[in-house]
C-alpha cells in the first residue's frame, strides 16, 4: 500500500522525482509482478496454513485405525504447497525488486 501511495505521489504530485518514460514501464510491471504475489499470499499461503495447523490441532483421539498415516500424507501435501508458494513468491519479490532498481536508474 505504502508502494502505491508513493507511486501517486510521485506521478501526480512530485513529478520531478518520477522516473523517465522507458523506467516508469519498469516500475509498473514490478508493481504488477507484486500484486501478483499478494494474490499467491492471500489465494494460496494463508489458506493452505490454516489448514495445516487446523490438521495438525486435531485430537489423536478422533483418528480413526490408519487415519494417521491419511493425516500425514495429507499434512506433508499441505506443506509441498506451502513450500512451492513460498518459493514462487520469493522469487516473484526477486524479480521485483531487480525491475523496480533498474527502473528508478533509467
Amino acid at each position: 500500500m505504502a508502494g502505491l501511495a508513493l507511486y501517486a505521489y510521485i506521478t501526480q504530485v512530485a513529478t520531478s522525482l518520477a522516473p523517465s518514460n522507458s523506467g516508469l514501464i519498469y516500475i509498473q510491471i514490478g508493481a504488477v509482478v507484486t500484486l501478483i504475489v499478494l494474490l499467491i499470499a492471500f489465494g494460496v499461503l494463508i489458506p493452505t496454513s490454516r489448514k495445516l495447523v487446523g490438521l495438525l490441532k486435531q485430537p489423536q483421539k478422533q483418528a480413526s485405525p490408519g487415519g494417521d498415516a491419511a493425516m500425514s500424507v495429507q499434512a506433508g501435501n499441505l506443506q509441498k504447497r506451502l513450500g512451492m508458494a513460498a518459493r514462487l513468491g520469493v522469487f516473484l519479490l526477486a524479480v521485483t525488486f531487480i525491475l523496480m532498481i533498474v527502473g528508478a536508474s533509467i
